[in-house]
């Protein structure tokens, strides 16, 4: 289109039937960069055409999985010695050898601001708790005490994902209630149901639940766990209020029902692993059994050897050191297979680390490897790893033994079995119940020590916290002093620490008033050695 043309369209108008051409666009029009906002992950691309992601809800990505990880984790669990270990350590940290402690706070109602601890109801509920707790008196099989059945919660929790505690009302025992441990295998992962489409109740893998998702029932198969031959199979349900049922797992995700084992993350990793170590123990026995082949020339007489397979290879075992004499045509060709050590101990380390993170425990306990660690990074790990173990303890705390412990009260309260305990009273002491679980103990016991010490003088922490982070009450502390104490005044024994920043005032025979020796300022590094003089103090005392 020419200069004139553009004119005469401007003034009069294109032609009729007329195409203004399209123009070309510019260089700069063609290369204008994106500026829109996105995630680079979002953008599909050749290095992850092979990952695969749907938009499912977290109850049908357990419906499709369950089953299979659960019965994988099991495995792990009877032949894998590493999943073995993280089931042991799992226990040893968030329970150790006592176990989550009960402890009631009760007050008195008059006597102070804030009153103090009514001692004999405390003591009476603490008692109580630990005797229904017995062998025998608190669980329907009666083969599980109380610590037995929380080791036997967790580790079933952890291997399987979930576990169902059921409460038997009416039992016949002091009071009235035991509990049973259930494997979710017993609930109907296959019954999956909307009962009330106008309230919105519906039944997903078993678990009865409300419109907002809470569970009113449970759906269990009607069979004996027992048996030899028990299977989580359809059957005949019976349902159980939730009131009746603890059902204990993590939650990943908000709209989450059911749980998942713990060992989702790692099963392949510690499969791979498991194969990968077998292969190379097999690779290094026949790498140290040297065996050889025997070459026979074309003209060589037939070798008899000492024995013949009914395939017709020969026979020849050779013990170690000796030298046998071979018959004229026939050489020895050796066969040595290369040893892989070399890459063994670098995958399993890799493997190991990779299995410690998806487990959440540090990687030296989990291999049992400490060849090639420092204090100080010992440390610092082991400062993470219990935070990890108090996290799991508050959650059995709050989640399954308070959950153990309204009931527990509710029907001691029917029963009078725990004297001081009354219909008046039974909701405060739910509430006022506190729960003791383990500590550990200072990892240098000199150093954290006067460290404790130092904090505890200047006002920056308090001895209850300070025994509370080593797993110990106060006042049971301080009912052992006092008992040893009285002890001492009774065999008339004195000790004394010599370190002690406060020693015992000791009085003596000639004057009853003494107040005891003096202790001895500490002198400044300028006057040490008597460079300058001598302190005031060591003149007086010289």
């Amino acid at each position: 289109m020419g200069f004139w043309q553009k004119v005469a369209d401007f003034l009069f108008g294109p032609e009729p039937g007329y195409r203004t051409p399209p123009q070309k666009p510019q260089l700069d029009q063609v290369f204008v960069p994106t500026r829109t906002r996105r995630y680079d992950a979002a953008i599909p691309s050749n290095t992850t055409a092979d990952w695969q992601a749907w938009a499912t809800s977290a109850n049908y990505e357990i419906y499709t999985a369950w089953r299979r990880t659960c019965f994988l984790a099991r495995d792990l669990e009877r032949n894998n010695p590493h999943a073995k270990a993280f089931l042991r350590e799992l226990c040893a940290n968030v329970l150790g050898c006592t176990g989550i402690q009960c402890q009631p706070k009760m007050r008195m109602l008059r006597g102070g601001d804030p009153p103090p601890l009514n001692d004999t109801l405390n003591q009476n509920i603490k008692r109580g708790w630990l005797d229904w707790r017995r062998r025998g008196n608190f669980d329907v099989t009666g083969l599980l005490s109380g610590y037995a059945a929380d080791k036997l919660v967790l580790r079933t929790l952890a291997r399987d994902g979930e576990v169902l505690i059921r409460l038997i009302r009416g039992y016949p025992n002091k009071y009235r209630l035991a509990i049973q441990v259930l494997e979710a295998d017993c609930l109907d992962i296959w019954y999956n149901a909307l009962l009330d489409s106008k309230t919105g109740r519906r039944v997903t893998m078993g678990v009865e639940l409300d419109q907002y998702g809470k569970p009113i029932n449970y759906h269990l198969l009607k069979y004996n766990q027992q048996d030899l031959f028990a299977s989580n199979t359809t059957m005949k349900r019976t349902v159980i209020p939730a009131s009746d049922i603890i059902h204990l797992f993590l939650h990943e995700r908000p709209t989450q029902c059911r749980g998942i084992t713990w060992f989702t993350t790692v099963e392949t990793k510690l499969r791979m692993l498991e194969r990968y170590e077998e292969a190379t123990a097999i690779a290094m026995r026949i790498s140290s059994a040297k065996m050889c082949f025997l070459k026979q020339a074309k003209d060589a007489q037939q070798y008899e050897g000492q024995g013949q397979l009914p395939t017709g290879e020969l026979l020849e075992e050779i013990s170690p050191g000796e030298m046998i004499k071979l018959p004229p045509g026939y050489e020895p060709a050796p066969f040595d297979p290369t040893n892989p050590s070399e890459s063994y101990s670098n995958f399993r380390k890799t493997s190991l680390r990779s299995i410690s993170s998806g487990l959440g425990i540090m990687y030296n306990n989990l291999a049992n490897d400490l060849e090639s660690t420092s204090y100080s990074s010992s440390r610092y790990g082991r400062t993470i790893e219990i935070e990890t173990w108090r996290d799991l303890q508050r959650f059995m705390s709050e989640d399954y033994l308070q959950l153990l412990f309204n009931p527990f009260i509710d029907q001691s309260t029917l029963t009078g079995a725990i004297p001081g305990v009354t219909e008046d009273n039974v909701d405060t002491v739910k509430v006022s119940v506190g729960w003791k679980p383990r500590g550990w103990a200072y990892v240098d016991p000199d150093k954290d020590g006067k460290s404790a010490a130092n904090g505890i003088d200047m006002g920056l922490t308090t001895r209850r916290r300070e025994l509370e982070e080593q797993g110990l009450d106060i006042d049971e502390v301080y009912e052992e002093l006092a008992e040893d104490k009285k002890r001492q005044d009774k065999y008339g024994l004195t000790f004394v620490n010599s370190w002690s920043r406060m020693p015992a005032v000791q009085s003596t025979e000639e004057d009853p008033g003494a107040t005891g020796p003096e202790v001895a300022e500490p002198v400044p590094p300028a006057q040490k050695n008597g460079s300058k003089g001598k302190s005031k103090q060591n003149a007086d005392r010289k």
